[in-house]
């Protein structure tokens, strides 16, 4: 008896030494979602160790991460698609650094026809593969030397709730689905004349405030690639080159200061008090431009308040060394 005890005592304590190596937060993430519009949550993934990680990518088995949703009565989702082989987070083998650090975004309820109710949501973090196999020269070969970590971590449960649309979002989201029946029986025109269409008639709607964020930086979940102005090197480009404003430049600007008035827990506020500043230099409004960047820079939110204090600074640089005019 005591043998089997000292072997799970080892078991648990290896478990537990494998599983502290990396750790799983959750940054972002909504309590309710209009049924149809995007739920986007975003982890980070952070090397804990202390030094750095061996792992591998083999086949299905090796290191990823992925979201795992389900319906809280324990009921099957309905209508969802066959996802693809979920992206690995490294090639075939790599070692994490010590401050290796992965931040993921993604819209949990993508590709599934989702009913409203609660949903169980959570990130897990896994391998199960230890690794040993190098592609060399086009050939794959083992070195048994070679020990990838292994193991699952999970994040916190997510509790979500998909909610029926009441009022100016039950128009928007009625109107939109009315839209894209008619051109399923016509088999002409596109989903963009109908997102156009709420953006025009429903621009204080949920919808309207989502298809305005995707028309200005692209899916969230490309967050990174998409929102750099966050971290520029070089603010003063915000200023100096301003792109000529388009047709939908108004359109798109009435529907991002409509969210920042009725939408005050949107969940990217602050993409869209950026998209405001944007769209009103765009269309030559710079005065109300810079009124905003005043009032964001003493914002309660940080990161709001940190990327607008560095544009404002980039924007008086820039008026002390002539290279702006009023």
């Amino acid at each position: 008896m005591k043998k089997v005890l000292f072997f799970l005592f080892v078991f648990v304590s290896f478990s537990l030494l494998q599983a502290a190596q990396f750790q799983v937060r959750v940054l972002n993430r909504p309590d309710a979602v209009p049924i149809g519009a995007p739920g986007y949550v975003t982890v980070e993934m952070t090397n804990i160790s202390g030094g750095p990680v061996t792992v591998a990518y083999i086949a299905h088995s090796g290191f990823r991460g992925k979201f795992e949703v389900k319906r809280a009565d324990g009921k099957p989702r309905h209508g969802c698609r066959e996802k693809g082989h979920e992206d690995s987070l490294g090639p075939n083998y790599e070692v994490l650094p010590a401050d290796w650090r992965k931040v993921k975004t993604e819209d949990v309820f993508e590709g599934c026809k989702d009913e409203p109710g609660e949903y169980v949501v959570q990130f897990i973090l896994s391998s199960n593969d230890a690794g040993g196999r190098i592609l060399d020269g086009g050939h794959v070969r083992m070195d048994k030397s070679l020990k990838a970590w292994t193991g699952a971590i999970r994040s916190e449960e997510l509790r979500i709730e998909i909610v029926t649309p009441i009022g100016e979002d039950k128009e928007a989201y009625d109107a939109y689905q009315a839209c894209m029946g008619q051109i399923a029986t016509t088999k002409t025109g596109s989903w963009e004349q109908c997102r156009d269409k709420i953006l025009s008639d429903h621009p204080t709607s949920i919808y309207a405030a989502w298809a305005a964020h995707g028309l200005f930086y692209g899916p969230a979940e490309q967050a990174v690639s998409n929102q750099r102005w966050k971290e520029a090197k070089y603010p003063e480009r915000l200023f100096i080159e301003v792109f000529p404003a388009k047709e939908e430049t108004k359109t798109l600007l009435a529907v991002v200061e409509a969210t920042l008035r009725q939408q005050p827990n949107f969940q990217f506020l602050t993409d869209m008090k950026y998209a405001q500043v944007s769209l009103l230099l765009q269309l030559d409004r710079r005065k109300e431009a810079i009124q905003r960047l005043e009032l964001y820079s003493k914002d309660d939110n940080k990161e709001t308040s940190a990327w607008a204090q560095k544009y404002l600074e980039a924007y008086r640089i820039l008026r002390k060394e002539g290279k702006l005019k009023d």
